[in-house]
C-alpha cells in the first residue's frame, strides 16, 4: 500500500512524466497595437483628450514621459498632435514584444 502512495507522488517513480528539457518554448505572440490601445484607453480615457482638457495630475505625467524621452518643451503641442497609438507607447512605452 505504502509503494502504491509512493508511486503515486510526482517525481517518485514515474507517475508523472518529466518534461522534456529539449523542448522548445514558444514565444507568445506581440499583442495587437490597436487591442492594447483600446484597452489601456478604457482604463485611461483621458490618453484621447486634448492637452487643455487634461487635469493637472494628468498634464504632469504627460510631460514626466515627455521629458524622460529628452523633450523639454511644447508638451501642449506635442500632445495634440499625437495619435493615440503614439501617446500609449509615450506613457506606458512597447508592450510584451513589441520592440
Amino acid at each position: 500500500m505504502a509503494a502504491l502512495l509512493l508511486a503515486a507522488l510526482p517525481g517518485a517513480g514515474g507517475a508523472t512524466p518529466a518534461r522534456d528539457a529539449a523542448a522548445p518554448v514558444l514565444a507568445q505572440p506581440a499583442p495587437d497595437p490597436m487591442l492594447r490601445t483600446r484597452a489601456l484607453m478604457r482604463e485611461f480615457p483621458w490618453i484621447s483628450r486634448f492637452w487643455a482638457e487634461l487635469a493637472g495630475a494628468e498634464q504632469a505625467r504627460a510631460q514626466r514621459a515627455f521629458r524622460r524621452r529628452g523633450v523639454t518643451e511644447g508638451f501642449a503641442e506635442r500632445w495634440d498632435a499625437m495619435g493615440l497609438q503614439d501617446r500609449v507607447l509615450l506613457l506606458f512605452g512597447p508592450g510584451r514584444g513589441q520592440g
